[in-house]
């Protein structure tokens, strides 16, 4: 009975050791196939950050050591990649997370989900490249720089979700031209980046519905732009609205809900009330506009009193500015091209044709006439106005001293 129980004992040793050999070499046999090596929990973050941000699907971890005592650190590394990049966490879907371990090693198994995929994000990137290189001038103010990039996404994209790629994704939007909110707000994000300018992706609610849109910092001060709000439905070729435009967190709050402690405080009012304009361009302190109420003409605003001046009497629409000049096609002639000064002064027509979509670019003007763009170089009517002065001044010289010496300049 002894010997019985003793072979039973040797037995028992080997089964022992060989489970727990088996058990060790699962774990190296995993970790030799593609699995990041890693020996902390900085090091893990590392690894895992690197997998996110390139859109891989899965990732194998062999930690070396006791994961154990840092297991709650481990299940926060994926929260807290996402909380601090607002881009990668719109883009998420979801991860898993599967642990094999023991009191020296382990082997991690991370599987991800996305909106979207590495490659659609690099057509983002060359995307948001090729429109920093068309229309973001370095001379543009935060302000113009901002309003480029909501008017370009409202122009360029419908509201909905029948998509080929996921329309909670940027890539439906630059490839498609269709997304929901989550879509405008992320390639909104993309550009605004690329041009310099601070922005959040927000997330919150409006009348119960789960909405995204955008705090962006213009001159200092964080305000909210909802360019899927800014976007009139259905679909109005060449509109765009204002009303959700550099909002302060009051005038947003009024139809949207948010975790305000999540985000930068949006306190400053300065433009709440391009709300209520039509077409709008700013120029240091002075924002000039039209109003979306119907009331003809062309408004002055200075954004420090407040105080507001009317320009003229026209229908203008489309207004844009250059130098010190506003240009706008003109309703009450047939949408002729015309421009006025800043102050208010001289008006003058430019062509006979009716002209359409306006924008200025690096002292070029481009607009739309019969269906096709033209442009005009503006540096060149600086000119041709500068002789038109010179002349008129010698003119009047002339007269001057005519009307003093009579026949003296005819002798």
């Amino acid at each position: 009975m002894r010997k019985v129980n003793w072979y039973l004992s040797i037995f028992s040793l080997i089964l022992i050791l060989a489970l727990t050999s088996s058990s060790d070499r699962v774990l190296e046999v995993s970790a030799a196939k593609d699995a990041v090596t890693v020996s902390s929990v900085k090091g893990l973050k590392t690894a895992v950050s690197r997998a996110m941000h390139n859109y891989d699907g899965k990732l194998i971890i062999s930690y070396k050591g006791n994961i154990t005592p840092k297991m709650d650190q481990i299940n926060g590394v994926v929260e807290q990649l996402l909380a601090a990049d607002d881009y990668l966490s719109g883009s998420f879907k979801e991860s898993n997370i599967h642990y094999q371990y023991n009191s020296s090693s382990a082997i991690i198994n991370y599987t991800f989900s996305y909106h979207t995929s590495k490659n659609q994000e690099q057509y983002v990137d060359a995307q948001v490249k090729r429109f920093i290189n068309e229309e973001i001038s370095e001379k543009m103010s935060d302000f113009d720089k901002v309003k480029a990039i909501n008017n370009y996404i409202v122009l360029n994209t419908k509201y909905g979700s029948d998509t080929k790629a996921s329309a909670h994704s940027a890539y439906a939007v630059f490839k498609e031209g269709k997304a929901v909110c989550q879509g405008y707000t992320l390639a909104a994000y993309k550009l605004y980046q690329a041009a310099g300018i601070d922005v959040r992706y927000v997330v919150g609610y409006v009348d119960q519905v789960a909405h995204s849109w955008n705090l962006v910092k213009v001159d200092g001060k964080w305000y909210h732009v909802d360019s899927t709000f800014n976007d009139p439905t259905p679909d109005r070729a060449g509109k765009v609205s204002s009303k959700y435009f550099l909002l302060s967190d009051s005038a947003l709050a009024e139809d949207h809900r948010w975790v305000t402690k999540d985000y930068q405080k949006a306190s400053d009012t300065t433009y709440n009330f391009i709300r209520d304009t039509e077409d709008f361009v700013k120029s240091g302190d002075k924002v000039y506009y039209t109003k979306v109420d119907g009331s003809r003409g062309i408004y002055k605003r200075d954004t420090k009193t407040g105080n507001e001046k009317k320009l003229t009497n026209t229908n203008a629409k489309y207004l844009v500015k250059a130098e010190d000049w506003l240009y706008f096609s003109n309703k009450d002639k047939m949408g002729y091209l015309t421009r006025i000064h800043m102050d208010g002064s001289k008006q003058t027509k430019i062509n006979e044709h009716e002209s359409s979509d306006l924008k200025v670019l690096d002292q070029m003007l481009y607009y739309t006439t019969g269906g096709k763009e033209q442009i005009l170089n503006l540096e060149e009517i600086v000119e041709e106005d500068q002789k038109k002065d010179s002349g008129n001044l010698f003119s009047y010289i002339e007269q001057f001293f005519f009307q003093l010496f009579p026949g003296k300049l005819h002798e």
